[in-house]
């Protein structure tokens, strides 16, 4: 018998994969082409290459199954397009089960959420499988997506499709890579960046309790019937106190009142929408955590037999799971002789002006807070190899000063240094999001402790940067400050062929370490366009953007906004070029990293 699960690459659906396998299933997983699949490593499953929104794929991987779980789901509190939630949620969810239905499958798990259930009771008592909550109750796009698609799956039920719902909590546990929303508090919290809270609450569980309830309901749930899978209801001050016991660090005292988060959640929003970033506070989230969003799970018990540890020691222990997964490195783990990372034998250091710049590549794939020493860095393990990403601040003081940091925190931990992130194009040939890697860099102004005005990027990771698609070009200028008119750009043209300002800094840095570097940038503007405002008004004395100072500039300059919205627009496209050059680059530079030792020598003569 040969069992499919939709979602198996993301948390929750891994565990369920993982539970089937261990049962003894056949078991076959749709993946899209684009998802990363690492949390399946190791286990013995059927591939199949799909993707909700072609029926096609659908029937491919349908064939010969007799079961299914439909744990996919498109979890966003935030999207640019929310259609693109809609359509995956629940169009998605409407032809998997046509097609499940025409494939004669015996029994279908529909994995819904606990937000179609938990909303505020007017009467007293808990919500449960009874309560019955209307579409104008749910908010944002992915509660109301998924309320319309459990109706989906009620409706085929009704029909007489074999199918039955489950409505997961908040779960907590291993393989949280992404995170999700909980695991966002576990992680915020142990990064030291929960300075408040919220008056709100969760229902936690355990993931693997979660996963075992989907094999009851599969095995024992009623059609058309829907279980909650909870356990214990906690408000978010005893989530983080929990934690800090935990963790051995204090707890948040303060509590932020719902407006001021709300408040704060416009803000944050509108300044993304401009810089062409998800938004860090989303609106959907604070006005979700109005409601305390507690249930009781009786009637899976009851039903099912589902038995969660939740309510004793097994939701404390997948809360320390989580908080031990998501962790900063202790010092005295074992450590690899040549660089100090665990387990890893090459090193490589990443630097970005701001976190803007790197958020693209932050959406491909999982970075976690890790400590380089003194130096905190946004790591990830690429074919073997530890990249670390520096984010320096805008402006060549910031980014020299943060780069000797890093790079003289450890001597010789370093293999090689990447400088990157957006540049304005000083030639007409360059379009929007082209990527440039520059064979030279020359200052505005020279460092104190620079003897040269030209710095080398390494032969090396420039041919690899060709490999890779990347244009190749004589020079960067570093500028002081930003280059913000084409008058400007075309002064500097007639010497240059793009304009930043922090790659000389970090590469004299890596220079004076003997680490090979190399500046790589993807064009945000183009040489002929005036930028809207004054960029260089915008960056606090750290090299940070500030957001009240960019409301400041639009009260003041209305006629603006437009043209912000455009860069906006240029700087995401620019982004998502870069991450998907740096994905594949950085890889190439991890497997080739014997090539670069030589080059670290020659450089300290």
């Amino acid at each position: 018998m040969t069992t499919l699960v939709t979602g198996a690459s993301g948390f929750v659906g891994s565990h369920v994969a993982r539970q089937l396998v261990a049962s003894g299933h056949s078991v076959r997983v749709l993946l899209r082409r684009t998802s990363r699949a690492q949390a399946l490593d190791g286990l013995s499953v059927e591939r199949v290459e799909g993707d909700l929104r072609e029926p096609l794929s659908l029937d491919r991987a349908m064939r010969g199954v007799r079961r299914v779980f439909h744990v996919a789901a498109d979890y966003r509190l935030w999207a640019e397009d929310p259609q693109e939630i809609y359509e995956s949620n629940v169009a998605g969810t409407r032809r998997l089960l046509e097609v499940a239905a025409q494939a004669g499958v015996e029994r279908i798990v529909y994995t819904s959420t606990v937000a179609t259930i938990a909303v505020p009771q007017s009467g007293g008592g808990l919500p449960n499988e009874e309560t019955h909550a209307a579409l104008d109750q749910m908010i944002g796009h992915y509660k109301r997506s998924k309320f319309l698609a459990e109706l989906e799956a009620a409706k085929a039920a009704a029909a007489g499709v074999p199918v039955v719902m489950v409505n997961p909590t908040a779960p907590v546990g291993p393989g949280d890579w992404k995170p999700t929303p909980t695991g966002r508090i576990i992680v915020d919290f142990l990064n030291g960046k929960m300075p408040a809270y919220v008056d709100t609450g969760l229902n936690l569980v355990a993931v693997e309790d979660v996963a075992a309830g989907h094999l009851l309901a599969a095995e024992k749930g009623r059609i058309g019937e829907r279980y909650i899978l909870g356990a214990r209801n906690m408000t978010l001050k005893e989530i983080l106190q929990a934690l800090a016991a935990i963790a051995g660090r204090p707890a948040p005292s303060v509590r932020l009142p719902h407006a001021m988060a709300l408040a704060a959640g416009y803000a944050d929003e509108w300044f993304s929408r401009l810089v062409g970033r998800q938004p860090r506070i989303p609106v959907e989230g604070v006005k979700m955590s109005r409601h305390r969003m507690f249930v009781e799970s009786g009637k899976a018990e009851k039903e099912l037999d589902y038995r969660p540890g939740g309510s004793g020691p097994r939701a404390r222990g997948s809360l320390v799971r989580g908080a031990w997964l998501h962790r900063p490195p202790l010092e005295d783990e074992a450590r690899c002789s040549r660089c100090g990372s665990i387990g890893v034998a090459v090193r490589i250091l990443v630097t970005f002006a701001l976190e803007d710049e790197f958020g693209a590549w932050r959406r491909l794939r999982t970075f976690r807070s890790r400590n380089w020493g003194t130096v905190e860095v946004q790591s990830a393990e690429i074919e073997g190899a530890e990249v670390g990403i520096l984010l320096t601040g805008a402006g060549p003081r910031q980014a020299s000063a943060a780069a000797a940091k890093a790079i003289r925190n450890e001597p010789g931990s370093i293999h090689c240094c990447i400088s990157t992130g957006l540049a304005g194009a000083l030639r007409s040939e360059y379009r929007i999001g082209q990527v440039l890697a520059a064979r030279t860099i020359f200052p505005e102004t020279v460092p104190g402790d620079c003897s040269s005005r030209i710095i080398g990027s390494s032969e090396a990771l420039i041919s690899f940067a060709a490999e890779c698609g990347a244009t190749v070009v004589g020079r960067f200028y570093s500028a002081g400050r930003v280059a913000g008119t084409a008058l400007e750009k075309r002064h500097l043209g007639a010497s240059a062929d793009a304009v930043e300002m922090e790659s000389f800094g970090v590469l004299h840095q890596a220079r004076v370490s003997g680490v090979p570097g190399v500046a790589i940038r993807a064009v945000s503007d183009t040489a002929d366009e005036d930028l809207p405002l004054d960029m260089n008004e915008i960056f606090s004395e750290e090299g940070q953007v500030s957001i009240p100072r960019v409301l400041g500039q639009v009260a003041r300059h209305p006629h603006s906004l437009p043209g912000l919205l455009r860069l906006a627009h240029q700087n995401k496209r620019a982004g998502e070029s870069l991450a998907r050059f740096l994905e594949q680059y950085v890889a190439v530079v991890a497997e080739r990293a014997g090539a670069l030792e030589a080059k670290a020598e020659s450089m300290m003569q």
